[in-house]
């Protein structure tokens, strides 16, 4: 679904060396494409787009049905294993080896999804293999005025997305806490 949709909207892209096909994850998308692909999706199978808006000026509604990319909170719980969670520093384990794909073990190519253990949640490739992006970004100061039960994230873009967890580095950014801020 990912070519098609790349192939509708985003003619003359670069070679991908077949990712995003089959098993192997998406590479190479902006956070705007990503959410152009939540909302075709959405339509695609009868269900109401969670986005409105343009670039900087988009807008989620939470109440909608369709697709979504998950807030910050929601992918953190996730990859931590939800209620399942045994606290584990990566995404199913103390030990990235079994759970990720980083430099020093990926050869410095992403992988098909679900070479490695899943976490507590079913849920593979949570930490490593590539970035995630998430609606919203980490603010520190956020969980002091969020609901403590299922903080909803913004409703806004403002100005940046959160993406998570890379091949480029090393096992220390591939923790379940790991953050890295992009527009």
């Amino acid at each position: 679904m990912r070519l098609c949709f790349l192939e509708l909207n985003s003619p003359g892209r670069p070679d991908d060396n077949g990712l995003g096909r089959g098993s192997r994850p998406v590479f190479g998308i902006s956070s705007y494409e990503a959410i152009a692909f939540c909302n075709w999706l959405s339509e695609k199978e009868g269900l109401i787009p969670c986005y409105t808006g343009r670039k900087k000026a988009t807008r989620c509604d939470f109440s909608a049905n369709g697709y979504r990319l998950p807030t910050e909170a929601e992918w953190e719980y996730a990859a931590r294993g939800g209620p399942l969670s045994r606290g584990c520093q990566y995404a199913g384990s103390d030990d990235p080896d079994e759970v990720a794909w980083y430099d020093e073990n990926s050869g410095g190519e992403l992988h098909p999804v679900g070479q490695k253990k899943p976490n507590e949640l079913g849920l593979y490739d949570m930490s490593g293999n590539m970035w995630d992006w998430c609606w919203d970004w980490y603010d520190s100061d956020y969980y002091n005025s969020s609901p403590e039960a299922d903080p909803g994230g913004l409703t806004s873009l403002r100005s940046r997305f959160t993406s998570r967890i890379r091949t480029a580095h090393g096992a220390a950014a591939v923790g379940t806490k790991t953050r890295t801020r992009y527009v």
